[in-house]
C-alpha cells in the first residue's frame, strides 16, 4: 500500500534554501533594528516586581516622573479595554479579555 508520502514530492524539506543575507548575519554587518540610532531617540525600560505573583495595589509614577530623562511612565491605565476576542492559545480557545480581568481583576478592585 502507498502512503501519502510517497505520493508527495516535497521541494523545500531537505534542500539549501538561498540566503542572500547570511555572510551579512554571520560577519556582524547586518542592521538589526536594536542596532538603529536615531536623533532624539527615547528608550523604555521594564521596571518588574521584586515579589513574584505579588497583587500590585497601586503604582506611584511621581518619582519616576521626577527623574531627569524620563519622558513618560506607563502603566496599565494608560491602555483601553480589551475587547471580547476569542483566539486558540495553547489546547483552546481563550477570551483574551477573560484573561486580562483574571489578572487584574484583583488590582482594579483595590485601588
Amino acid at each position: 500500500m502507498e502512503s501519502i508520502s510517497d505520493k508527495l514530492e516535497l521541494k523545500v524539506v531537505g534542500t539549501r534554501p538561498i540566503r542572500p543575507d547570511g555572510v551579512d548575519k554571520v560577519t556582524g554587518r547586518a542592521n538589526f533594528g536594536a542596532d538603529m540610532k536615531m536623533p532624539r531617540m527615547l528608550y523604555g525600560r521594564v521596571k518588574r516586581s521584586p515579589h513574584p505573583h505579588a497583587r500590585i495595589l497601586k503604582i506611584n509614577a511621581e518619582k519616576a516622573l521626577g527623574l531627569p530623562g524620563v519622558h513618560a511612565v506607563v502603566t496599565s491605565a494608560d491602555f483601553p479595554e480589551i475587547s471580547s476576542e476569542e483566539a486558540f492559545v495553547g489546547e483552546g480557545p481563550m477570551n483574551f479579555r477573560d484573561l486580562v480581568a483574571q489578572r487584574d481583576g484583583a488590582r482594579q478592585g483595590a485601588v
